[in-house]
Formats: C-alpha cells, sequence, structure tokens
C-alpha cells in the first residue's frame, strides 16, 4: 500500500448475511478469507439472521458475571454506595450499544 494501513486477510473473516451459498470463497490477493457463522465487532455480535440473540445473551451474562462480582463485597454497603457501583460497573454493559438490543421482536420484550 502506499503509506496507508495494510491490509491484513489472516485477520479477516467473512460472514454472509442472507441466504446461504455453498462454497462462496472471498479472497484477498492470494488469500482465502476464512467464512465464518458469526462475528463480533466493537463487542456487538452479528449473526447472518440478523437476530440479535446471541448478543443479548452474550451482554447478559457479562452483567450477570459484574454484579456476582460486586454482590459480595457489597453485601453490608449502604444503598446509595450500592446504587453507584450498580450504575457505575454493571449499567454501561447493559447501555453498550442499546439501539441494537432493542425489543422490536415481542420475544425479547
Amino acid at each position: 500500500m502506499n503509506g496507508g494501513m495494510p491490509f491484513i486477510s489472516k485477520k479477516s473473516v467473512h460472514i454472509q448475511v442472507g441466504q446461504l451459498v455453498p462454497d462462496i470463497r472471498e479472497k484477498l490477493g492470494n488469500d482465502i478469507i476464512p467464512t465464518s457463522t458469526s462475528l463480533c465487532y466493537l463487542d456487538i455480535e452479528l449473526d447472518p439472521s440478523l437476530k440479535w440473540d446471541t448478543h443479548n445473551g452474550k451482554v447478559v451474562g457479562k452483567a450477570y458475571h459484574a454484579l456476582g462480582l460486586l454482590k459480595p463485597g457489597l453485601k453490608f454497603a449502604p444503598v446509595k454506595t450500592i446504587s453507584l457501583a450498580f450504575k457505575t460497573i454493571v449499567l454501561p454493559i447493559l447501555e453498550y450499544a442499546t439501539e441494537v438490543r432493542s425489543p422490536y421482536h415481542v420475544s425479547l420484550q
């Protein structure tokens, strides 16, 4: 490349959205870009059906994990401290990319 950042095909993944076509191969130069069934980009999990079930599960799991780490240390803390810890540590996990996770399906409500 002329002064730009080089494209590294080994760090790239191809994901096909929509109807699956067997044996589709994306190439960059002589390198074949591997195909994946899902893709994580900016901590947002994408899948070919463009449904957010996988992403929602991942986010809820992270929030529960953070909450589980907080609970023992805040067992006897005042309510104000517990609220501050929740708003500082757990809530940002749940609020990140909420536009993606908004419940547009009845099953997600």
